[in-house]
């Protein structure tokens, strides 16, 4: 992702790099999408619901079939029309509860 001054390639940890994302996504508001303008877009790394309300964010271990390991997350991302249903991707916390929070 560049650094937005000097153009230069920089690495961002995952939650910096949500935030950088989070505030460009204002430049898509009042594009047509499935033929109704975007409102707004949220985009979130997602967890469990904690006592407070908010969340926390999980971190999953994925291996490969070369047996390499990373870390990821889960983005979702919501998006929202002036007029018509709002838009979701990515998955539910509880839809991925067969994977194995790493912290």
């Amino acid at each position: 992702m560049s650094d937005g001054e000097t153009n230069t390639a920089r690495n961002f940890d995952p939650f910096k790099f949500i935030e950088k994302t989070q505030e460009t996504l204002f430049s898509l508001e009042g594009l047509t999408l499935s033929g109704d303008e975007i409102h707004s877009i949220k985009f979130y790394l997602t967890g469990e619901r904690k006592k407070d309300r908010r969340f926390n964010i999980k971190r999953y271990r994925i291996s490969d079939k070369h047996g390499r390991t990373r870390d990821g997350f889960n983005v979702k991302i919501n998006i929202y029309r002036k007029k018509g249903e709002l838009i979701f991707l990515g998955a539910q916390d509880r839809e991925l509860a067969e994977f194995k929070d790493v912290g």
